[in-house]
């Protein structure tokens, strides 16, 4: 899955600098969820390629732009599953519990881009350039789930945003939580959050 999402942002062919770019981006993500996003360097970055320094400078002139476009591909990633899993919903009330189970899911199956969200999250306390990237992503989602919610429970449209809300901060927790102790259960917490979502 992974290519194909970084690869949407190019039109015609890929080119061999694309192609670089992408190895740049997992090498950073990878980095990221194992060191930390402040033990994540250029130098970092290029050992883990086998690549100059020199080289990621050149596709990514800075440290900004790879953070930038890691949780960028982080999103695409976790809105594909999400696309895809709502997508095959047969009703409303199921596409609202594909859409929380959607998130589990990607968590799962992309363990390191997990990683790195939850500690973008930390820089978006201290910088407002993350913090505005932060806004972005957590907007697109919100409007999703709160057109869903409002389409599963006839709710009014602020009733929606909240509750939306509610289901988004709950996500989050229930992902913090499993990252850091391995427990409880996603599949059990992603029930209980869609059983409360589609309280009436």
């Amino acid at each position: 899955m992974g290519d194909e999402i970084f690869f949407q942002a190019f039109t015609g062919r890929v080119t061999k600098g694309d192609r670089r770019k992408l190895e740049i981006i997992q090498a950073a993500l990878r980095s990221i969820s194992r060191r930390g996003i402040h033990g994540t360097t250029y130098d970092a970055i290029a050992r883990e390629l086998g690549i100059g320094r020199s080289q990621v400078a050149y596709h990514f002139p800075s440290f900004e732009l790879i953070i930038e476009t890691v949780m960028k591909y982080v999103t695409k990633t976790a809105q594909a599953i999400t696309i895809e899993r709502v997508g095959a919903a047969s009703g409303p009330r199921e596409r609202v519990a594909a859409y929380v189970h959607a998130a589990f899911e990607w968590a799962e199956r992309f363990p390191d881009q997990a990683n790195a969200l939850v500690l973008f999250y930390h820089l978006c306390v201290h910088d407002p350039l993350y913090r505005a990237l932060h806004a972005e992503m957590r907007r697109t989602g919100l409007e999703r789930v709160t057109g869903m919610l409002a389409e599963a429970n006839g709710l009014s449209p602020r009733s929606a945003q909240e509750r939306g809300l509610l289901v988004q901060t709950l996500i989050f927790g229930a992902l913090t939580t499993w990252l850091s102790i391995r427990e409880p259960a996603l599949t059990v917490t992603a029930d209980s959050i869609v059983k409360l979502a589609l309280e009436r």
